[in-house]
């Protein structure tokens, strides 16, 4: 019964909608990356903008409200932007988030008095992070990846999917942009508009369950946690290491193993304050986790140093 019933929602025309939407994000996001990797070598960081605008467009599609998400959505993609354009900038990009992390959280549809407060930490500092670990991930990205697990994670945890089921739909093509095609990756822009898409969806599916809030934003998992273990380690400021397969391969891993405890043991249980205890710890069980990915990077890499 429990298959028929997954089989049966993602049949839904929301999500096929969704699919469709997200199958045409990625044709145009081939094309761009392509033309950006010709001319410049690396990457485009694009995929968190169009994952962002796809989300968007399926949950338009699908009728749904979006109640101050693409106003929020637009600013953060400027403040992303102008910062990808202007690196020195990088370390103002929570302040530069604020604005649009506003819109975003006063914008959701929430009963609890705090939630709007929490969105906005999530998008403004979470989303911040976010660009930190895509940041230093973009050569081989892993970003797009982690980020549609991450919408995954929120579907499985919020007890409303009306909005989730349409957002995953067009995230899930969009995630081949990274890893293992190494087209594009989030961008700064993007790592901010996908991570308030993110938010935003918790919120708006999670209202009637408070523990489905504090689970959801935590399915960020690995997309926060790694650039938390790297300041923690006091890694932050050296050289990038190689990105090896089975690094990559690793860190998803792990973001697979956090999401999966924040969404079915931290956003499914009764208790907000035990909701909030196992979610802190399964994101620090994933910076415990990148410190040890790391330290065996730097063991198989002789004469190296970070």
């Amino acid at each position: 019964m429990v298959p028929e019933r997954v089989l049966e929602t993602f049949t839904q025309a929301s999500f096929r909608n969704g699919l469709a939407i997200g199958a045409l994000a990625l044709l145009a996001g081939v094309v761009v990356a392509a033309l950006w990797r010709r001319r410049r070598g690396r990457p485009c960081p694009v995929a968190g903008l169009l994952i962002a605008a796809a989300g968007v467009a399926a949950l338009l599609q699908s009728q749904r409200p979006v109640p101050g998400l693409v106003p929020g959505l637009v600013a953060l993609a400027v403040a992303g932007v102008v910062v990808d354009a202007v690196p020195r900038l990088r370390s103002l990009l929570p302040v530069l988030a604020l604005p649009g992390a506003w819109l975003v959280a006063t914008g959701v549809e929430v009963s609890q008095a705090w939630a709007p407060l929490a969105v906005g930490v999530a998008v403004a500092g979470g989303g911040a992070l976010v660009a930190d670990f895509d940041g230093r991930w973009s050569v081989r990205p892993l970003g797009p990846v982690l980020m549609v697990v991450s919408l995954a994670g929120v579907f499985l945890t919020v007890p409303e999917t009306r909005e989730a089921l349409p957002v995953v739909g067009a995230a899930l093509p969009l995630a081949v942009l990274g890893w293992p095609a190494s087209l594009a990756s989030l961008g700064a822009g993007g790592s901010l508009s996908s991570t308030a898409l993110l938010a935003w969806t918790v919120a708006q599916g999670g209202t009637f369950r408070d523990t489905a809030l504090v689970g959801g934003l935590a399915c960020l998992g690995m997309l926060v946690a790694e650039p938390l273990g790297r300041l923690v380690g006091r890694h932050r400021h050296r050289h990038r290491l190689p990105r090896p397969s089975w690094v990559l391969a690793a860190v998803l891993v792990a973001h697979v193993v956090v999401v999966l405890v924040a969404a079915r043991v931290a956003g499914l249980g009764d208790d907000l304050a035990t909701a909030v205890a196992v979610a802190a710890l399964a994101l620090a069980a994933g910076a415990a986790a990148s410190l040890a990915i790391r330290a065996v990077a730097v063991s198989r890499a002789p004469g190296r140093r970070r």
